[in-house]
This record gives C-alpha cells, sequence and structure tokens, in this order.
C-alpha cells in the first residue's frame, strides 16, 4: 500500500473554516430561521423546526455542532486507524460541502441530528468487529435510531443501514438481531408506559414535498448540482478506496464499509425521499469527505494544495448561487 500523503497546509485549513463560518453567518443573516428539512414531524414528537429554541441560538449550536462532528470524525479515524487520509482533509472538505447549502446551516435540525447520530453508531461499532457478544452496543446503537425516529422519520434509514453493517462486521447474529429489536422498541416502550408519550400522538410518517415548497427554483439547482457531484464522486473514490482496503486490515475495511453503506443509505433515501432531500445531506457530505480522504491516503494525487483548493471554490461557488437568488 503506498505511503500516506499529507497535506499539512495550516494556511489552507484556516481559509476553509474561516470560509464555512462567514458562510454559515451569511446563511443566516440572507435567509434566517428557515428549516425546509424538518417540517415534517416525527413518529411521536415535534420536529426540531418546532423546538422551542432562540432562533440565533439554534444557528450559532448548528454551527458549532458541524465543527464538532468534524472533528469528532478525525478522532475517530485516528482511533481506530480507519481513515488512511491526513486529518486536515476532513477539517478542509466536510465543512465546505456542508456550508455549500445554506439551509443545513440556518438551525439546529434533523440534517445535523441525523449526521450525529451516524457519527455515534460508527464509534459504537468500531469496536464491535467480530465480537463474541455485541449485544449491548448493538441495543444503544437501536436506541440512538429510535430516539431519532420520534422526531423525524429520516432516521428510519439507519435500520437497514445498521442491519447491512452488522454483516460486515461479522456480528450478524440472532442475539445481536433480538438486541436491535429490543433497543427499537425500548425508548416507545418506556415513553408509554410513563405516559410521556400519549397514545393518540402516535401516527405513521407521512412524506411531504418540503424541498418542493421551501426552495425556490434558483436556489435548487446548486444544492442539487452538489448533491450529484458529491454522490459522483463518493461513488467513484468510494469503489476505489473499497478495492485498495480490501488487500489490508480485515478489521479497517470493515468500519470503512460501514461509513460506505451509510452513505449509500442516504442516496437511496435521496431518491426515494427526495422532498426531503435536506435531512440527509449532512450526512452524506461526511461519508463523502471520508471518501475524499482516503483519496489523498492511498493515492499520491498530484498538486494536492491545488486539487483542494478548487474542490473548495467549487462548492463555495455553489454557496454563492444559492445564496445570491
Amino acid at each position: 500500500m503506498p505511503q500516506r500523503q499529507q497535506v499539512k497546509d495550516t494556511p489552507l485549513l484556516v481559509v476553509a473554516l474561516i470560509a464555512c463560518l462567514l458562510m454559515s453567518l451569511g446563511a443566516w443573516l440572507r435567509i434566517g430561521p428557515a428549516s425546509p428539512g424538518d417540517a415534517i414531524p416525527g413518529i411521536c414528537l415535534p420536529s426540531p423546526a418546532e423546538w422551542d429554541i432562540i432562533p440565533v441560538w439554534s444557528w450559532a449550536i448548528n454551527t458549532f455542532t458541524i465543527l464538532i462532528l468534524t472533528l469528532g470524525t478525525i478522532l475517530y479515524g485516528r482511533y481506530y486507524n480507519s481513515i488512511k487520509g491526513a486529518r486536515n482533509i476532513l477539517a478542509i472538505v466536510f465543512p465546505l460541502m456542508t456550508a455549500s447549502d445554506p439551509y443545513l446551516m440556518v438551525s439546529l435540525g434533523t440534517p445535523t441530528l441525523l449526521c450525529a447520530a451516524s457519527l455515534a453508531i460508527w464509534w459504537i461499532l468500531g469496536s464491535t468487529f467480530r465480537s463474541e457478544n455485541a449485544t449491548q452496543a448493538i441495543f444503544v446503537v437501536a436506541t440512538v435510531i429510535a430516539l431519532g425516529t420520534m422526531i423525524q422519520y429520516a432516521f428510519l434509514i439507519l435500520i437497514p443501514v445498521t442491519l447491512v453493517n452488522l454483516i460486515f462486521l461479522k456480528i450478524f447474529r440472532w442475539r445481536e438481531i433480538g438486541a436491535f429489536i429490543m433497543g427499537l422498541v425500548a425508548p416507545y416502550w418506556v415513553g408509554v408506559g410513563l405516559g410521556l408519550l400519549p397514545l393518540d400522538s402516535f401516527h405513521l410518517p407521512t412524506p411531504h414535498h418540503v424541498l418542493l415548497a421551501n426552495l425556490e427554483p434558483g436556489d435548487t439547482v446548486p444544492v442539487l448540482v452538489g448533491t450529484g457531484f458529491a454522490i459522483l464522486i463518493g461513488l467513484l473514490i468510494g469503489l476505489n478506496s473499497t478495492i485498495k482496503l480490501y488487500a489490508g486490515n480485515s478489521g479497517v475495511l470493515a468500519l470503512n464499509l460501514t461509513i460506505a453503506v451509510t452513505g449509500l443509505g442516504c442516496v437511496a433515501a435521496i431518491f426515494l425521499d427526495y422532498t426531503n432531500l435536506e435531512a440527509y445531506l449532512t450526512t452524506l457530505y461526511m461519508t463523502v469527505a471520508v471518501q475524499i480522504a482516503h483519496l489523498f491516503g492511498l493515492w499520491r494525487v498530484p498538486r494536492p494544495r491545488l486539487v483542494l483548493s478548487l474542490f473548495g471554490l467549487f462548492y463555495i461557488i455553489l454557496y454563492i448561487l444559492t445564496i445570491a437568488t
């Protein structure tokens, strides 16, 4: 396997983070407290759009959380030695991709929360590869998913994603499946049992035309271009990275497959639930950022600073096109 390519360009990293913060601030000033991905309620609790949070605080918390998620993914890659690229790559790519869509930055909502849940699940599953008993970890993972489904049905995509990941982690056993089912049921069981969730608060999630209702045509095109480009490069790099990693440590391969499967789940959800596209974008961008980090870690990319600069500039232009309409 080739030696990792280190891109230690601190000025580029600083510029990227400052650009992300300015893009987030510009989104708030231009759009305000809009949250197109959160108008759909969950199974039994109010959606994030209905939470009683002061709008400016919701924006600030969301922006801070995006940066924390970036750091959390970097630490995940270092702790499990699973992400082969230089850590600066993630810190440059993910915030810029996310900030390119102003609607992902203006308030704390499902896009950020779904990404946080996905990262938490990666951390929890990270130590379960070929574990003789992973029931406790699987129960916690399922509980995280169940809590998410209470506020937004987009979290349902994590159910099939996790089940597939159990196969790659070699812990797809009846005992773990039972723990997964119990973890999905437990929050609802406790909520109903304690009277916190009245039975009349339950309802089947019904998709609404959230994206089409909240975005103007001029806004939609840059968002779709950014999404399509991310899906394309994610699939191309991910396929080649998997082939490269296949020849290495099986545990590292399994952990990267859990990330790749999460990304593929988001792609499937985007096509099946396209009117709620915003809900899945932050998680998709996180998985694609990991693949881009692999690109610089597994291959010798010529003029890496220029490549990263052009990549960031592309998403900044998409942001400008969106915010200017």
